[in-house]
């Protein structure tokens, strides 16, 4: 069961950026797309490379790591192109009075 923390003011994240935040040691990558936002964790599975230094978003709902040129779905953290192999794992998201707010274990 996932306990919601604080993670940032709405904001503090810009459309169609990326921001890092740690929340019980773990980072966290924090995407706004459409007015949505959606949490991933934060390296790259491929090369653990900074998703907030090193990634883009693409197509709307990808992050692509410029490192090696990985992607991922932002929705679901699921690989959609090498040399990723392993998916991103994804954190549920809730906005109350202009806070986010992210589950973690």
């Amino acid at each position: 069961m996932s306990e919601f923390k604080k993670a940032l003011s709405n904001s503090e994240l810009e459309e169609g950026s990326i921001l890092a935040v740690r929340i019980n040691g773990e980072r966290i990558a924090l995407y706004k797309i459409n007015g949505e936002i959606y949490a991933t964790s934060e390296m790259c599975s491929h090369s653990d490379c900074s998703l907030e230094d090193f990634g883009k978003i693409v197509e709307n709902d990808q992050v692509e790591c410029i490192c090696h040129g990985a992607r991922f779905r932002i929705k679901t953290g699921e690989v959609t192109r090498l040399p990723a192999e392993i998916p991103l794992k994804t954190y549920p998201v809730r906005v109350a009075e202009n806070e986010v707010w992210v589950g973690v274990p």
